[in-house]
């Protein structure tokens, strides 16, 4: 009865340490990217080539199955995205997390940011959304 007991309780510890890993890289990764995708419309943004963002985007669009990148105004409405059909529609409609909302909209007002991208944290079965504000 006690090896059971303590088998277990090996096998939680060895689950609970696993989940908390994968949370860390999933995290890492999507630092990773952010700064990636920033660095890559960067330039083309400072100079307004929009071709370019838009070609950006679609890259990622095809090589990152399931990834969503919004570029939004101050209102919130977007105005570059990796699916076309959400650009000129509001970040609302598409970002359903009211913390990641109202955290948005308070860098926005204050202009005051930490860090420079704003993103849900990544959860076990669940997929990444990631804003950008300018």
């Amino acid at each position: 009865m006690s090896v059971t007991v303590v088998m277990l309780v090996v096998i939680y510890m060895t689950a609970s340490n696993q989940a908390r890993i994968m949370l860390t890289e999933m995290e890492r990764f999507a630092d990773g990217l952010a700064s990636t995708i920033y660095t890559t419309i960067k330039y083309p943004m400072s100079v307004g080539d929009s071709e370019s963002i838009e070609k950006e985007l679609s890259y990622v669009k095809e090589e990152m199955k399931g990834l969503e990148v919004f570029i939004c105004d101050f209102d919130q409405k977007i105005i570059y995205a990796t699916h076309k059909d959400k650009v000129k529609s509001n970040l609302a409609n598409h970002i359903y997390n009211k913390n990641v909302l109202q955290t948005l909209s308070n860098i926005l007002k204050t202009g005051e940011h930490k860090p420079a991208f704003l993103k849900r944290r990544p959860q076990l079965e669940d997929t990444l959304s990631m804003s950008i504000p300018f």
